[in-house]
């Protein structure tokens, strides 16, 4: 047991010092870039601000001062995402917002980089969002155009959204006064251009550049589609963002998971009660057509499992998710908890493909507001149908075995879910397709009719080395500073 376990922590370490060893700093020595290696202040090219939003686990989360997910060595070495789980019965009450503030629990900046070592000392780090950074610094991003978000992830992603929504509205009024203050008489010619570029809204705001990664895609294109971010964003550019869900999540919810600490001695079950109270995971749930299969490979309808179609009966759907062991918490409101989230994601995923039901997301957006004690002026619901700011691009990994289906497994008195299929004979199908290790590519991919003139990159990636690839860096750039 103890040699099997210190043969885990070694292999472990190898592969974490090779992968901090191997990174490459990101360095902008393109040559049609070296122009813009100054701050904005100085060289006058033009910018305009950057916002980068990180993906599921991507952001701290605080409890006080005290670290519940990040960077610190209790954290990385011996996560048990204990910390993490929301109550069900609040959330389905009007008095979540009181319960969720008392918990404390708030976000503390994007993960940067998994930190290992210990309290005063780091071992090596491995970058995640780093190399973006510094990639933008380095071609003159600074504190007045260069920002990220960061976002309690496991809520509604509506609510973060709505918090992008406001934050949008204080880079545009810090970039205003930033650019006055900096360029004293000039300022009006600036704008000027600005405005003849289209890169200034109809409320006479500067439009924002998003780059988003994984599920930080899905809180974008919510606020582009129904809280006016059409009209603020310049360019929408998204890495890895599972449009169409991922098979993960409902593998995360019937399996657990490694809540991606180097010790992996707890149970990956012992996650799943954690894992099923949070509201965002039913919004990652696959939606793409045959997620589930029978094991003879034919589909079964997504209806059946409350992942589409126009008149699901969620009771049906909630005896489904018993009779497959996918209901984890065993408190007596988990089905009626799982009912509202089925239904509340599937509204989710109809607002951001323009087929929302306005009188449910206004409601929602009232919650929302009240829920932040936002001033209700502030944000307004605005639904954008076939919204297309000037460019969306998508970048993604196409080259991983990626798993993609699920299979219904009704043998020996049992019913469960196959999620990997390379070990069972009696399945003639693989349960993997092409994709970054995390999303298939049709997740990845969006049709020009959802969300109008559309840009794709698909490369041989994974889904967080896309976002350190050079190509894809390369190709940022150029979206940033050339092609304005």
């Amino acid at each position: 047991m103890r040699i099997s376990l210190l043969k885990r922590l070694l292999t472990l370490f190898l592969i974490l010092f090779g992968a901090a060893s191997c990174a490459q700093i990101p360095i902008a020595d393109f040559e049609e870039f070296a122009p813009y290696r100054q701050r904005f202040s100085d060289s006058k090219k033009m910018r305009v601000p950057v916002i980068l939003i990180p993906g599921i686990k991507g952001s701290i989360l605080k409890k006080g001062d005290k670290e519940v997910w990040g960077r610190s060595y209790r954290v990385t070495l011996f996560h048990k995402f204990d910390d993490l789980k929301l109550d069900l019965a609040p959330q389905l009450q009007y008095n979540f917002k009181q319960y969720y503030y008392q918990t404390d629990i708030s976000s503390g900046g994007i993960m940067k980089a998994y930190r290992i070592g210990f309290r005063k000392w780091t071992i090596f780090k491995i970058p995640i969002y780093d190399d973006i950074e510094e990639l933008l610094r380095e071609v003159g991003y600074d504190e007045n155009t260069l920002f990220t978000f960061s976002y309690d992830w496991r809520l509604d992603n509506r609510i973060s959204a709505v918090q992008l929504a406001l934050m949008v509205k204080d880079v545009q009024e810090k970039y205003r006064t930033f650019l006055e203050d900096s360029l004293g008489k000039s300022f009006d010619a600036y704008w000027k251009q600005l405005e003849n570029k289209n890169l200034v809204t109809s409320k006479g705001q500067v439009r924002v550049n998003i780059i988003a990664h994984s599920m930080g895609g899905l809180v974008s294109r919510y606020y582009l589609k129904i809280l006016d971010g059409c009209d603020q964003t310049n360019k929408l550019i998204m890495l890895a963002t599972p449009n169409l869900g991922s098979m993960d999540s409902l593998r995360a919810l019937s399996e657990g998971e490694h809540p991606e600490s180097v010790v992996r001695f707890y149970a990956k079950r012992k996650t799943r009660p954690v894992i099923f109270s949070w509201p965002s995971m039913f919004q990652l749930l696959p939606r793409y057509k045959g997620a589930l299969c029978r094991v003879d490979c034919t589909s079964v309808p997504n209806e059946d499992w409350g992942l589409s179609g126009e008149d699901i009966d969620f009771n049906k759907v909630i005896t489904k998710w018993a009779e497959y062991n996918l209901i984890p918490a065993e408190e007596p409101v988990a089905k009626r908890f799982l009912k509202f989230q089925l239904k509340d994601a599937y509204y989710f995923y109809r607002a951001i493909n323009d087929q929302p039901e306005i009188n449910y997301e206004e409601n929602k957006l009232k919650q929302v507001i009240d829920f932040l004690d936002v001033r209700k002026q502030e944000i307004q619901f605005t639904y954008s149908p076939n919204c297309s700011p000037n460019r969306v691009i998508i970048f993604g990994g196409h080259c991983k075995p990626t798993l993609k289906y699920a299979f219904l497994n009704n043998k020996d008195n049992r019913n469960d879910l196959i999620f990997d299929s390379s070990n069972e004979n009696d399945l003639q199908c693989s349960g993997r397709s092409r994709g970054d290790g995390r999303v298939p590519v049709e997740s990845i991919v969006l049709s020009t009719k959802e969300v109008g003139g559309i840009f794709h990159f698909l490369m041989c990636e994974d889904h967080v080395g896309v976002v350190k690839n050079r190509t894809f860096q390369y190709n940022l750039l150029r979206e940033l500073l050339l092609m304005e």
